[in-house]
């Protein structure tokens, strides 16, 4: 019998606390800003960095891994240049930014006129496997609004229900979230 490995989630969904604190203000510290927002991420990601090596030192074989909730984004109407580029752009903040900051050590991220950030983390391939959680499918839809400038909808177009929180029952999208995360080239 070979020796126990250990499993540790250093982070449960960051992504989620870092744009419920500082992209919607409603976690503390309730702020709307998203430079500091992609700075709460930063210190997260080295928080992570510096727990995989103490715990590295101590076992070195125990797996180290980040939760990563994962949402199946897409456009409101497939016709739609608008709806298709927010689209990329959403899902690549949230689906796809920590997989490339781990496999390029730099966290980046740019929308014109709303977002840009870019600075080197030192990460050293600090992650062994993603934890996914996968909840549900969200439509994303441009508007002509400059405070608000698109929308997230949950719309039941598979006819496979909502929950009792309102969001889509979309089981196909686990699947994809799950191939997208293994493409990561770490364990799941």
């Amino acid at each position: 019998m070979g020796k126990k490995v250990d499993l540790y989630i250093t982070l449960n969904e960051p992504i989620v606390w870092a744009l419920a604190a500082y992209g919607e203000g409603v976690f503390p510290p309730g702020i709307k800003d998203f430079d500091q927002m992609m700075h709460a991420i930063y210190n997260m990601l080295s928080a992570h960095k510096e727990a995989y090596q103490l715990i590295k030192q101590h076992n070195p074989h125990d797996q180290i891994g980040i939760a990563k909730n994962m949402i199946c984004f897409q456009p409101y109407s497939r016709f739609s240049l608008f709806d298709r580029l927010l689209n990329r752009f959403i899902d690549g903040l949230f689906n796809q930014m920590l997989f490339e900051t781990f496999a390029r050590n730099r966290l980046n991220i740019n929308l014109p006129f709303l977002l840009s950030f870019d600075k080197k983390i030192e990460l050293m391939d600090s992650i062994d496997f993603w934890g996914v959680n996968y909840y549900y499918r969200m439509f994303v839809k441009w508007k002509l609004k400059m405070n608000k400038p698109f929308e997230l909808k949950f719309e039941d177009r598979d006819n496979n229900g909502l929950s009792d929180l309102g969001w889509e029952i979309y089981p196909a999208g686990f699947y994809k979230m799950i191939k997208r995360a293994a493409a990561s080239g770490k364990n799941i």
